[in-house]
């Protein structure tokens, strides 16, 4: 599949969600990767609010990313029933 070989997945979290997910078995510690997505601690955030920093990388995501074509946001609060590379597939 052609979004298998160029698509990248990304998981943005605070500090806080980053210590109980060390404790889960799917986090590779080595990779710092959860199945298909990287793991990127976000520090210094700055909001007290989580539902406000949460929208920090989702509308700078041009920003961290300038050369990608396309960004598809995916809430925390979502649970994934597919496979994500098969919502490209789709979709794009």
């Amino acid at each position: 599949k052609y979004s298998a070989q160029t698509v990248c997945f990304f998981m943005f979290i605070d500090e806080k969600t980053e210590s109980s997910l060390k404790k889960d078995k799917g986090f590779n510690r080595t990779t710092k990767k959860v199945g298909l997505w990287r793991v990127v601690v976000v520090h210094n955030l700055p909001y007290t609010d989580g539902r406000r920093n949460g929208k920090v990388p989702k509308l700078l995501v041009h920003r961290l990313f300038p050369n990608s074509r396309y960004s598809i946001w995916i809430d925390g609060k979502l649970d994934l029933v597919v496979d994500p590379h098969q919502i490209l597939e789709r979709f794009l």
